[in-house]
C-alpha cells in the first residue's frame, strides 16, 4: 500500500519522506525533516496513528503540520476521534485516487496560505511597532521647540522679549516647520527627497540653542541655567 501510494504521489510531482511506522515517522520529524503535509495510517506496528498524532500535535514543532488519516476505519466514531486529535481530513480505504489528490491538493493550499498570513500578520506587527516608535519620536521632538517656543512667550508675559529671545524663538519656529516639512514628506512617501550626510560639527551651538530654548523654562521655576562657554 505505502509502495502504490508513494507511486502515485511521485507521478503528481510530490517529494515523498516515507516511514514504516508511527515510531520512524516521529524519529524522522525529531531530526528536523519537517513536511508540507502528512498521510497518517491509523493501524500500524507499534503506536498507532491516533497515538502518533496526539504526539505530533502535542509537539509545537509538528503541532502546525496538516494531517490527512488514510484508514479502513471508516466507522463515524474512528472518524470522529482523528478530527478530535487535530486531523485536518480523514480518506478511508480503498482510496479513490482522484479524491486522495484533490484533498491533498487542497490542504496544501490552505496550509501555504495559512504561512502566508503568519507572515503577513508579522510583517503588520513590525510596521506596528515601528509607527509607534516613530510617532514617540516625533513627539519629543516636536515637543522640543515647543517648549522653547512657549517659555519665551512666559518670558514676555514678564517683562517682553529682547532680542535675543526674539532670535530664540524664530529659530524654534523654523526647526519646528523644518519637522513638519519632514513628517509630510515621509507621509507623502517621498523619501527621495530626504537625505542624510554625517560630518564633523562644533558641539557649541547646539548647546548654545539648547540654552536658549529651556532658559526661560528653567527662570520661570527658579532654576539657575547657564552656559560657561
Amino acid at each position: 500500500n505505502l509502495q502504490v501510494l508513494e507511486n502515485l504521489l511521485g507521478l503528481e510531482g510530490y517529494s515523498i519522506r516515507r516511514a514504516n511506522d508511527g515510531l520512524e515517522c516521529l524519529e524522522i520529524l525529531g531530526r528536523g525533516e519537517v513536511p508540507d503535509l502528512i498521510l497518517l495510517d491509523v493501524m500500524m506496528p507499534g503506536i498507532d496513528g491516533f497515538e502518533t498524532c496526539k504526539r505530533l500535535k502535542a509537539n509545537p514543532i509538528t503541532a502546525s503540520i496538516p494531517v490527512i488519516f488514510m484508514t479502513a476505519l471508516s466507522e463515524e466514531r474512528h472518524q470522529l476521534r482523528g478530527f478530535t486529535l487535530g486531523a485536518v481530513d480523514y480518506v478511508t480505504k480503498p482510496l479513490q485516487e482522484p479524491v486522495l489528490i484533490a484533498r491533498i491538493e487542497t490542504h496544501l493550499r490552505l496550509q501555504a496560505q495559512r504561512r502566508d498570513l503568519v507572515v503577513a500578520r508579522k510583517a503588520a506587527e513590525a510596521a506596528s511597532e515601528a509607527k509607534s516608535a516613530f510617532l514617540s519620536k516625533l513627539s519629543h521632538e516636536l515637543r522640543t521647540p515647543l517648549t522653547g517656543v512657549l517659555g519665551l512667550l512666559d518670558a514676555a508675559e514678564d517683562g517682553g522679549l529682547s532680542a535675543e529671545d526674539r532670535e530664540a524663538m524664530r529659530g524654534s519656529g523654523l526647526h519646528l516647520l523644518s519637522l513638519i516639512d519632514d513628517l509630510l514628506s515621509a507621509a507623502r512617501g517621498n523619501l527621495d527627497a530626504m537625505s542624510l550626510s554625517a560630518s564633523p560639527q562644533s558641539i557649541l551651538p547646539l548647546v548654545r540653542e539648547c540654552v536658549a530654548t529651556f532658559r526661560p523654562r528653567a527662570e520661570a521655576k527658579g532654576l539657575r541655567f547657564r552656559l560657561d562657554a
